[in-house]
This record gives structure tokens, sequence and C-alpha cells, in this order.
């Protein structure tokens, strides 16, 4: 089939072919699509590669149109493109999504069915279903939504066979197996965790998160079942599900209990890593390598149904809905223009208190993303929320629920805050240059332009330059992952090096060209770097500087 679709789009790489072919699961009619719009909006190998990775990023959450049509948009730029997409996902209204009533119907029973088995699996009553009893439910949800009743029926039957259920003499169903197929049940219930309408629409939603248990950091599988309220844990080497339950998993009722805290964690003598560090609900403690992981696992936990509002740098809105985890949250938005969600309860927390709630957060943010760890700038702007808030709440202990419970719908309502803000540096962190001898600019051979006189500008000269540094950018992003920086740099420098040099090293640290996601040996004697970089890492300027960097960033 391969050398098929080769034939009918020979200007089409045969790298790109492979990466369609299997991100439309071998579907035929599925990967002529993709590839016909690949060749109508893309004439070079590097467009290819650039549009490919928009489509594997966002091809199950947007029309190709959409973004190729950002794409040209953003002049070609893939990751302009990127954050433009990103936006649009982060501002889709989950109410206006379509999903067939006949697929949500079957999606919530397997969900249903599958999340009982994995959180109680020594439960016998979870793995027999009653025929009477599935019958009425389903026909009930397809009156209700206006489904095919027999079309669900056939379809929920096959399904509950492919997950490891026997229809038995009494024509109820009953799992076939004494000891549950953990593994199998847990790629059933991935996929149906997939076909959530959230899942479809967000940008990046972790796969795989590290959390502390028992004392030690442990790396799990993870999904959001938004249906339960609850994050599933799978550890593939215990073969093991850990399931915390983040509120009430009728999702039918309000929720207003979930809490973040942010905090950050250098550890200089072990990983030799800066770590952004999360507290769920006072109880769960989650790390990740960079802040935009930790914001987007914020963000999963949070709400994440919302409005298209024209929101700004420095803009905080409220928005309460009734979906997902928390019912009540802060939607922010930083210079980097991604959005961010921040949880409230309204019945316990004052305005001050969610006022510091927030500053905390974003100072743990912006001190990770650029050392700025010390506010120069904090206020809200009264005269700018909606609807307006009287300034004296500011310092009092006034609760949200007080202050908006006077409003049509309170407390599924939409309210708005404006905040500036700005951090700096600490000066702790920063460091004196003194030197006895400055050298005059003629021993520079650098030509000073008096304060009086002002360089032409040349905007042509700049957009070409501006261009050229962010396709430079991208050359670099189409190779390195925001997962495993380091190993995938790792990847590509080994595989660039030359080749009767460093053959015996490959093959000593086990490093395999077509393997990009493959664990290196990263041995100090044999990959030298790595004692350099641990030198650098630890030295006392980057000390004094509060340990800034991250090992990718000095390598």
């Amino acid at each position: 089939m391969i050398a098929q679709l080769q034939q009918t789009f020979p200007n089409i790489a045969e790298e790109i072919i492979l990466k369609a072919w299997g991100q439309c699961d071998k579907n035929v009619d599925k990967t002529n699509g993709v590839l016909t719009w690949l060749t109508e909006n893309t004439t070079t190998l590097q467009q290819q590669q650039y549009l490919m990775n928009l489509f594997q990023y966002f091809g199950v959450k947007l029309e190709k149109t959409t973004i190729s049509q950002t794409w040209k948009n953003c002049n070609q730029i893939l990751i302009d493109t990127r954050e433009k997409l990103r936006e649009i996902c982060a501002t889709s209204n989950l109410n206006e999504l379509k999903e067939e009533n006949e697929l949500k119907i079957i999606r919530e029973m397997c969900l249903h069915i599958l999340w009982n088995i994995l959180k109680y699996p020594k439960h016998i009553k979870y793995r027999q279903i009653n025929k009477q009893a599935l019958y009425n439910y389903l026909f009930q949800r397809c009156h209700t939504l206006g489904a095919d009743f027999e079309q669900v029926l056939i379809d929920i039957e096959v399904d509950l066979q492919n997950i490891g259920f026997q229809r038995g003499n009494d024509d109820n169903w009953y799992y076939q197996y004494d000891c549950i197929q953990l593994l199998h049940l847990w790629e059933c219930y991935c996929y149906w965790i997939d076909k959530q309408v959230i899942y479809k629409t967000r940008y990046y939603i972790p796969r795989r998160v590290c959390m502390l248990w028992n004392g030690k950091w442990k790396d799990y599988e993870c999904v959001f079942d938004y249906g339960h309220r609850t994050i599933m844990l799978f550890d593939q080497n215990k073969l093991k599900i850990k399931s915390l339950q983040l509120g009430n998993p009728n999702k039918s009722l309000l929720e207003f209990n979930v809490t973040i805290q942010y905090y950050n964690d250098i550890d200089i003598i072990e990983t030799h890593a800066k770590w952004a560090c999360l507290i769920l609900n006072h109880t769960w403690h989650f790390r990740t390598t960079n802040y935009e992981d930790r914001d987007d696992l914020s963000n999963c936990v949070s709400v994440n149904e919302s409005k298209n509002i024209k929101i700004s740098l420095s803009i905080i809105n409220i928005t309460c809905q009734l979906f997902e985890f928390n019912s009540f949250y802060v939607i922010w938005k930083y210079i980097d223009n991604a959005t961010h969600k921040e949880p409230l309860n309204p019945y316990s927390i004052t305005f001050k208190q969610g006022i510091q709630h927030l500053q905390h957060n974003l100072q743990m943010r912006s001190h990770f993303a650029d050392g700025k760890d010390e506010f120069i700038l904090f206020e809200c702007k009264f005269d700018k929320c909606k609807p307006v808030i009287s300034s004296k709440i500011n310092n009092s202990d006034v609760l949200l629920h007080d202050i908006y419970k006077h409003l049509p719908h309170y407390p599924i309502i939409q309210v708005y805050w404006e905040i500036k803000y700005y951090f700096m540096v600490s000066y702790k962190h920063t460091i004196g240059i003194e030197r006895n001898h400055l050298p005059k600019s003629d021993e520079l051979g650098i030509e000073f332009i008096p304060s009086n006189q002002k360089t032409k500008f040349n905007p042509l000269l700049y957009e070409c330059d501006l261009y050229k540094l962010k396709m430079i950018r991208d050359t670099m992003d189409i190779k390195l992952t925001r997962d495993n920086s380091l190993q995938k740099l790792f990847h590509e420098t080994i595989k660039n090096e030359k080749k009767q040099f460093y053959d015996n090293i490959k093959q000593a640290i086990k490093f395999n060209e077509k393997d990009k996601n493959g664990e290196l040996i990263l041995n100090d004697l044999i990959l030298t770097i790595l004692n350099e970089l641990k030198i650098l890492y630890h030295d006392d300027i980057h000390k004094q500087m509060g340990y800034p960097l991250q090992l990718w960033h000095i390598c």
C-alpha cells in the first residue's frame, strides 16, 4: 500500500507518507485525503515536514483547512502557527462541538464499565452486567437524546466483547477471565478516554506524569476521566493502577474543591535539574521538566470549558461552568498567548486570598521561566472588572460567594478581573562585575554613534532577519520535542558526528538512529560531554543565579 501511495503522490517524501499512514490508522481514504491536502499546500520537503507536524498535533482537533489557512496567515512559520492553533483550541467552546449521540452513549457506558473494573479490580460485581438493566438504561438514554437505539445496542455488544465480556446462558454479560487482563483493559480505557470531546480539542494533554509516591518520584502513564472526575495512573512496570479522585464522581453535581499550588524545586545532587512542581488538592505532588508541562497539567485538572473572550496580557478572567473537575476557575493569559486556568472555591476563598493565590502561582511560573521571582507591581484594576468591584474589597475578607451571589444563574456565571503585574530578578541572584581597566572604544574596534544621531531603520532588513531567525527556530523545533529535551538533543548531536570516529561510541551508548525515543546509556566515561555539563551546572556563577538553566540549555 505504501508503494501505491508513493506512485499516487510522487512529490510527497516517503517519510511523510509513512507518518500520514500511521496518523490515519492505516486507513487508505483518510491517508489519501491528508496527502492530497499536503500536495495542495506544500512545494518543498521542509514544508511537508512542517505541515505534517501540525497535522500530527492538531489533525484530530481542527479541520485541515483551518490548519493550512492559519499556516499561510503565519507566513508558514511552524512555531507561530502552532501557537495560534493552540490558542484556537484553548478558546473553543465545548458546548458548540458536536458529538454523535450514539457515540456519546456508547462512550459513557464503556468508560463507566472500565472505570469500575480498573478502580475496583477485586470487586466481582463490576464484572457482571445484567442484560435487562443495560437494555433499560440504553433505551432511556437513546430516547432522551434521540439516538438510534438498535444501532447502539448492536455496537455496545461488540464493545463488551472487545473488553472481555461474554454473554452467559441467562443472556447476562460476564467478564470471562478470573484475573483481569489489566494491560488490555487499560488500552480499551485509553481508547475511550481519547473519545472524550475535550481530548479532541485541547492542544496538549499529558500522557505521562511524574508523581511523588511513598517518598519516591515515579513515572506513570495517565489519563483524565472527566466523566468521573478521576486521574487514572498506570504503572506499566508493576502493572498496577492508581486512581486519584479529584471530587464527586457524579458529574451532574458542582465541584469546588480542586486546589493547585505551584512550587519550584532544584535537585543539584541527583538529577542536576530544576523541576516545575505542583501540589494537587494539598495531597499529590507532581513535577515536570518545564513550566509549560506544569501549566498543561494544571489546565487539565482545572476546568477547560472556555468561552471566546477577548483577553490580553495581564488580563485575568474568572469563569464558572458545569463541566469537568472544578466548577469555578480563573482564566489568565500570559505573554506567550497561551491560555491557563486556576480553580477556585467561591464558598471558602476570599477575594484577597484569590489574588494572593494567583500572585503566588504567577510568581513561581515567572521564576522558573526566566528567573524573575520578585514582583514590582501586582494590582487589580477594580474599575475595569465586570461587574465592577469596589476597591474596598481588596484588603477585606469578603468571600467570592458574597461578591457574586446576587448575580443571575450564580454560581454558573462568568465574571472578569483585570490585573496588572510585573516581576523582576531579585537582587540576590544578580552578579556584580567589576574591572580595574575598562577598554576604550578604539581598543574594542567598535564605532560608537553619538546619542544625538539615530540610525536609519531598515524595515526590509529587519523583516528579513526576523524571518530567518524564525526559520532557524523552526528547524530546531522539528527535531527537538518538549519531552526529554536533553535526550533528543544528544540523539541529534550523535547522529551528525563523523562516522569513522563515533561508530563505537554509538554502539556503547545504545544509540539507534531509527528509534528517536530510545533511551541512551549516558556513561560519563564514554560521553564526556556529560562531565562538562555537570561542571558548568555547578559553577559558582550558575549557583549564584539560582540555577536558572537546565542541562539541555547548557548543552
